[in-house]
């Protein structure tokens, strides 16, 4: 199965890509995908594994979950990823 292009969630539509991680700075061995809220943009790594692929967009849908509702946190830089 193929990711979808898109996904909708509340009033935002998300475009989902998939990118090579050796074209992607953003990607690495440790991130398997990312999520761009200025462009309603998710990123996936084209070059891992079909279930994955699946996990790591059900992941990056927590975060377009939170930039489409908001988060009561800002978090820092400096802040643990547990922040997030």
């Amino acid at each position: 199965m193929a990711l979808p292009k898109q996904v909708i969630l509340g009033t935002q539509i998300w475009e989902v890509v998939e990118r090579n991680r050796n074209k992607d700075g953003m990607l690495s061995e440790d991130s398997y995908g990312y999520t761009l809220h200025k462009e309603n943009l998710i990123v996936v790594d084209s070059m891992i594994s079909e279930s994955r692929k699946k996990q790591t967009l059900f992941h990056e849908i927590f975060h377009a979950l939170r930039y489409t509702y908001g988060n009561p946190t800002t978090p820092k830089k400096t802040d643990d990823a547990d922040v997030w």
